[in-house]
Order: structure tokens, then sequence, then C-alpha cells
């Protein structure tokens, strides 16, 4: 069975790869600070399961939310010393592709609805392949892997990191 929480647990990977770069990155301005503030939302989003579970006490969350606010709070986010593309490269690329740059956008309702709709009256091995009830938040998780997928083969950027560093 395909569980909603994986799809939690895989943003919050994402968030804490974004706060190692963050920290890795000597040039940002409040790399200390912003990689914090990404690392316990990360954490959060992982920790959360147990929460929901009754297997870990919540309070913590609840500091790691202070934690969070605090460093908003006092100006400890910046943004990132790493360029994205200048204007002239997203120009380029926008002559380059046109509106198939919509693509990989218009990739994730259509997922969502194949997976909400089809997927959800499949079962494996006498259980149903999605978790009940939450089928149409593991159709976007799904759908949002797709489509990082075909914005990758579609786009080619120069690394494959190219999402989580922009």
């Amino acid at each position: 069975m395909i569980k909603v929480e994986w799809f939690y647990w895989l943003c919050g990977a994402i968030f804490l790869v974004i706060a190692g770069l963050i920290v890795a990155d000597r040039g940002h301005s409040r790399r200390y600070g912003s990689g914090l503030f990404w690392a316990l939302l990360g954490a959060s989003f992982i920790y959360g399961t147990y929460v929901v579970n009754k297997t870990a006490p919540a309070w913590i969350l609840g500091v790691a939310v202070i934690g969070m606010a605090v460093l908003v709070a006092t100006g400890q986010l910046a943004q990132p010393s790493a360029a994205g593309p200048t204007r002239a490269e997203q120009s380029a690329g926008a002559d380059r592709f046109g509106n198939r740059l919509f693509v990989p956008a218009l990739t994730i309702p259509l997922v969502v609805v194949v997976v909400a709709v089809a997927l959800k009256k499949v079962h494996a091995g006498g259980q149903p392949l999605l978790e009940k009830d939450s089928e149409t938040l593991i159709g976007l998780g799904i759908a949002s892997i797709v489509a990082v997928i075909v914005g990758l083969v579609m786009l080619r950027p120069r690394s494959p990191a190219a999402p989580l560093v922009e």
C-alpha cells in the first residue's frame, strides 16, 4: 500500500537537502540561520508522522515551529548567493521552448486525476494500492515527481540538482 506519509517524508528529505546546500554555500549571507530554518522544516515533515501516530510528543514539533518563527522574525533568512539563470538565459529558454514550458505544470493535474480516479480502485494482495482517503494527496505526490522528471528530460538542465538549487 502506498501511504501518504511517504510523500511527507520525501518533502522533508528535500528540505533537509536544501538546508545542506544552504549551509555549504559560503557566499550565503545568512547561511546558518537559513539552513537551520529549512532543516527544522524538513525535520518537522518527517517527525510529524510520529506525532500523528502518537509515538512521539507533539511539543517537540511545537518548539520547532516556534524556532522557525523566531528565525524569520529575527531576519535570519536570506536569498542564496548561488545565482539561477540570468534574465537573458530565461528569455532564451522561453524562446526555445515556447508554450512547451507549461508541459511539466500541466502534467500535475493530469496525473493526479489518473491516480485518484483509476488507481483508487486497484488492489494488490487484497489491500488497496493507495491509502484510503488519501488518494488525491498521493496522486499529487506522484504527479509532482512525474512533473520534475518530465521537466528534467524536456529542459535538460546542466545539473539534475537544478530543481533543488534554483
